[in-house]
């Protein structure tokens, strides 16, 4: 995305002109590859609105545009010494020594930097199930052994964890079984969902007979949320 969506009404406007740049891809489309461009449409336009969110919520909390960076810096994993030390077969162990420093390489979506700090991370997703939450919260929780004080944020276009995601109100009690994932972590999950109402599997919103508008009302509540997620300017 080019240019910097500045308000709600721009953030609505953009949301409205990428999917029907998906129902255009899907009608012209036929081939078995169409779903993957249409998940990368989606995509995009999350991680692009998400952006545009914290940019806004930074502005109003007072803080300087040129203050606020996002990096996707990834982050190196490293086997573990004691994990090395019990290994039983000298080969894996000398496996191990040799390369600890490859590691493995993970980030979430967006990495928000004020003043070179890492404060608010953010997974962008155009719906969540709980099987995809805890891998995302598995994410979140080896980011924060590195930033133990950033915080953390999901935000989805459409609900599909149960409960009350998708009400389209300032707050919501959540389902049992995604609180039941995320008690198994130390550190809270900001979930923000942008249209009301949760994902059918056979009613997409690239479908324009189920397209669902995005609410500005809505945005305005994603962005005090995120407000709330940044430190003041």
């Amino acid at each position: 995305m080019k240019t910097q969506l500045k308000n709600e009404k721009q953030i609505c406007e953009y949301y409205i002109s990428e999917i029907n740049r998906a129902i255009k891809e899907s009608k012209s489309n036929s081939e078995r590859a169409l779903g993957g461009l249409l998940r990368s449409i989606k995509g995009t336009l999350v991680a692009d609105i998400t952006e545009a969110l914290v940019r806004i919520a930074w502005v109003e909390n007072g803080g300087k545009p040129d203050k606020i960076e996002f990096k996707q810096t990834r982050q190196i994993l490293l086997v573990e010494k004691e994990y090395i030390s019990r290994q039983k077969e000298p080969a894996v162990k000398e496996l191990l020594l040799n390369n600890r420093d490859q590691g493995y390489g993970y980030s979430v979506d967006k990495h928000i930097f004020i003043d070179s700090k890492l404060v608010l991370a953010i997974e962008c997703k155009a719906y969540t199930e709980n099987a995809m939450l805890k891998r995302i919260l598995f994410d979140f929780y080896l980011l924060k052994k590195s930033y133990p004080k950033m915080n953390c944020a999901l935000v989805q276009l459409e609900n599909m964890l149960g409960g009350d995601y998708g009400n389209g109100s300032k707050i919501q009690a959540g389902s049992i079984s995604s609180h039941s994932l995320m008690a198994q972590f130390d550190f809270n999950l900001n979930i923000i969902t942008l249209l009301e109402g949760d994902r059918k599997v056979d009613e997409p919103v690239h479908n324009l007979k189920y397209l669902k508008v995005l609410n500005p009302k809505l945005v305005r509540i994603a962005i005090d949320k995120i407000k709330l997620l940044l430190p003041n300017g």
